[in-house]
Formats: C-alpha cells, structure tokens, sequence
C-alpha cells in the first residue's frame, strides 16, 4: 500500500509559535492558501483520505481533495497531547523541556510521549486496507510514523522536520505497520 502522509496547513499556533498539540486551532489563511496551492501534488491514484478529526487537519484534507473523494476522520491520527505544555510559546521552553519534547519515552504528567503517539496512530494505520491512502494530520503524527518506517533510531525521530502540507510517501503494508507496532 501507497501511503501519502500530509501535513496540515499553517496553523495560528504555528504563525504564533506556541504549542497547540491536541488543542484544536484553526488554519490561518496562509495555510488555506497552502493547502489549495498544494492540490497539484496530490499524488494519482488515491483510493481512500483519512484525516485527523481537529479541524487544522480535516479543513486541509477537504481543501486538498476539493471534492474528489469522501474523505474520514478519526481522533486516531490527532496531534499528541502535549498536557502542561498545551499553549506554551515554544522560545520559552527551556533546555530540559526541550530534550523531553524530543525524547521517545518521556513527557510532563498528562502529556503524550512521543511512543505513545506511535502506538496509537499505528494501531490504527495498521488497520487499513491495503489500499493508496492519503493521511493528513500533524507534525509529530508524520514524525515518528515515517521515523518508524524508515528506520530511524527512536531517540532521533523527534529532530526531524515536517514542514507544513509538506507530502511524505511510503510504500508498505498492513502487515509492516503490525510490525512497527508490535515492535513497540
């Protein structure tokens, strides 16, 4: 299966520059000019669109797709939740705060680490059908998913970059993401 990983537009927390996480923020316009200007780079053959159910994500699948194809969502594939650190401007994090972010294992009390949100998104991924699919959802979604498929030692998957309604594709399989997950 072909899986088209899709990050959502600019957000106002990303034009902001603090931590929305699970909070659900809207696309500024910036982002809904992103997602339109996007539209044709949508890979060919697409069969099913799955998008993250907070609204930066869903506006942006719909804004991409414009029209094409039914598009789901699901909770599933939601930003982590980043707990205490919801709404904190990311200039005010300090070193340590930063080296939790980025770690695989560790989070503030109440807040999603990064192999939670592995274990939750590829619970679900690994439930599709062996079919081309475009994913849109978040940052740390696509960070540690494709991080995971591409053999990424856990603890450098938090350095990696995902730009906004930046593509991603990954050839794998249902069974493949069983693994990933197993492995966890």
């Amino acid at each position: 299966m072909r899986l088209v990983f899709v990050r959502h537009g600019q957000s106002v927390a990303n034009a902001e520059g603090w931590l929305a996480g699970a909070l659900d923020t809207p696309l500024t316009e910036l982002g809904r000019q992103q997602a339109e200007q996007a539209r044709d780079q949508l890979p060919e053959g697409l069969e099913v669109a799955w998008s993250s159910d907070l609204v930066r994500a869903e506006e942006t699948a719909r804004l991409l797709l414009n029209g094409r194809m039914r598009l789901s969502t699901t909770s599933a594939l939601r930003e982590r939740n980043m707990g205490p650190w919801a709404s904190r401007q990311r200039k005010l994090l300090g070193a340590d705060d930063r080296q939790r972010l980025l770690s695989w294992e560790d989070a503030p009390e109440g807040a999603e680490s990064q192999a939670q949100v592995a274990r939750r998104c590829l619970e679900f991924l690994s439930g599709l059908e062996d079919r081309d699919t475009l994913v849109v959802a978040h940052g740390g979604v696509l960070r540690v998913v494709t991080g995971l498929l591409d053999g990424l030692p856990r603890e450098r998957i938090g350095e990696r970059k995902v730009r906004n309604v930046e593509f991603l594709v990954r050839q794998t399989s249902p069974a493949r993401l069983r693994e990933l997950l197993e492995s966890l």
